[in-house]
């Protein structure tokens, strides 16, 4: 089988998950990779609405239905990817749409075929008009449709999506969307807890559940994940959602640790099952308040320090002090071969990155890095990041940019 994933907006990080993930389900080989989608062929057909509720950096996923030449492509070749309508409810309306990936925004190949599409796409609804089929043809502005649209109109229950993907060899492949991510989910676990406070900084969800694949390589739900900078328990919330059953955190802050225990037992009243326990400390204070060797999984973002940075030399050696000691007392808690998935600041000034000079001190200390380059063989990531086996996860204009590392005891 082979399928297409439309990658985030972090193409290496997004990439790196998809790995993680199919690696315990299937045998795979990825047969094209661009920075919007890679294509995959397994040995085993995948479930895509079940791996894409796991997935955090993943927009949309589908089954390929034929590959050609863009020049190839025709009326004929467009009417043969759409699915047969007999299965659907005469009742109901198709709502159907067409995506473009691979094509650079407003060059003329992309307003060709465009043009292409909307004539035989209101082709196509009349088609469907005639035989007895209520039809609209569902568009947008940009060159694809997004998972909001996808969603709010229905498409993937009520009608579908075929895309177009096209490399810069003049290959192209037509595919059918399977599924797209639940951003109301998303609204809904984000914004629905009761305890949250965006003026300290929250990781985004996506990024917690995308960490959490990474960190996990056993995809064993019955690990124990421990944040040791919890904060109100994001990625222990992600971790309940995915199916983990037994979750720790801490925070040296007790309405950060209360804000935690609110949200978890409101992720309960949502149905989901699971042991937490959750206390206050400081991170170099954990060997004292945990027992040795019982901690699976350690994913966290410890504080990154301040938005503005007048000193960034003296931030760098603060939180270097406050990574060094952490990871001194992450190594009695952990489990023999236990691993930690975890972002380090990368301080942004005058177009240059300043990182945490620290790995040398931290492999001292017993432990390996597990280089995330390596899952991707350098397709996106840049020299310096390759250097240090990690994954920068930013947006434009960022002074503080998240670093993702893996490391193992």
């Amino acid at each position: 089988m082979k399928y297409f994933f439309i990658l985030g907006h972090q193409p290496d990080l997004s990439l790196t998950e998809i790995k993680s993930v199919l690696r315990p389900l299937t045998d795979f080989q990825i047969e094209f990779i661009s920075r919007e989608f890679c294509l995959i062929q397994t040995e085993k057909k995948l479930d895509l609405s079940s791996i894409q509720s796991i997935l955090g950096g993943t927009i949309k996923a589908g089954r390929i239905i034929s590959s050609f030449k863009e020049d190839q492509i025709s009326k004929k070749l467009f009417f043969s990817l759409i699915p047969r309508a007999s299965f659907l409810d005469k009742s109901s309306r198709i709502n159907f749409g067409f995506s473009f990936y691979g094509l650079q925004p407003k060059s003329s190949k992309l307003n060709f075929f465009e043009k292409q599409i909307r004539s035989w796409s209101l082709k196509l609804k009349k088609e469907f008009q005639g035989q007895g089929f209520s039809a609209r043809w569902v568009s947008s502005q940009e060159r694809f449709l997004s998972s909001v649209i996808l969603k709010k109109n229905k498409i993937l229950e009520k009608g579908f999506e075929i895309v177009f993907l096209f490399n810069s060899q003049g290959q192209a492949w037509a595919g059918q969307t399977i599924s797209c991510q639940n951003f109301r989910a998303y609204e809904i676990f984000d914004f629905k807890r009761p305890a949250r406070d965006i003026k300290k900084g929250m990781i985004p969800l996506r990024l917690a559940k995308i960490m959490i694949n990474l960190a996990d390589i056993k995809k064993d739900f019955s690990q124990i994940i421990f944040d040791p900078f919890c904060g109100f328990g994001t990625i222990l919330q992600e971790a309940a959602f995915l199916g983990y059953s037994s979750l720790m955190g801490s925070d040296q802050d007790s309405k950060a640790v209360q804000g935690t225990k609110d949200n978890l037992k409101w992720m309960r009243s949502q149905g989901f099952k699971f042991e937490s326990t959750v206390f206050q400390a400081d991170v170099r204070d954990l060997s004292q308040k945990m027992k040795p060797g019982i901690i699976d999984l350690i994913v966290s973002e410890p504080y990154l320090g301040p938005l503005k940075i007048n000193n960034w030399a003296k931030e760098v050696k603060e939180i270097s002090k406050l990574y060094l000691a952490a990871f001194q007392e992450f190594y009695g808690i952990l489990k023999p071969q236990g691993r930690i998935c975890i972002i380090f600041p990368v301080f942004k000034k005058n177009q240059e990155s300043h990182f945490l000079p620290i790995l040398k001190q931290i492999k001292d200390l017993g432990y390996k890095i597990i280089s995330l380059d390596n899952f991707n063989r350098g397709e996106f990531s840049n020299k310096e990041n390759n250097q240090r086996g990690s994954l920068i996860y930013s947006r434009p204009r960022q002074t503080v940019q998240r670093e993702i590392f893996i490391f193992s005891k």
